[in-house]
């Protein structure tokens, strides 16, 4: 909440990086460990469908940082995956580079 008050900070690109995905598959799906369960987020369903969690937990983030908002998810274990994930940030930092000068020149 503090943060979706300054105006500073929403003005500011952020880039999430979720690691350790197989870690939270892993207790969701086979531990049965559901978002829920411990009382922290009471408004989570109650759901061991992997799929379903994600889209609920980067909506609680993109709820509170507001625009500007970028998410990866990995596994820092998979080299290949933090590879891409890297390539992707790079990717999003140079196109939002450009557009700044190009709306500079505008």
């Amino acid at each position: 909440e503090g943060m979706r008050r300054n105006i500073e900070i929403n003005n500011i690109n952020t880039i999430l990086i979720l690691n350790k995905v197989d870690v939270f598959k892993d207790k969701l799906c086979n531990q049965h460990i559901n978002l829920n369960v411990s009382g922290l987020f009471p408004d989570a369903r109650a759901t061991e469908d992997f799929d379903e969690a994600m889209d609920w937990l980067k909506q609680q983030f993109r709820n509170h940082a507001g625009e500007g908002l970028e998410i990866h998810i990995t596994t820092a274990i998979n080299n290949k995956e933090v590879q891409q994930t890297i390539k992707e940030v790079a990717r999003g930092i140079i196109k939002r580079q450009k557009a700044l000068k190009w709306s500079a020149l505008l």
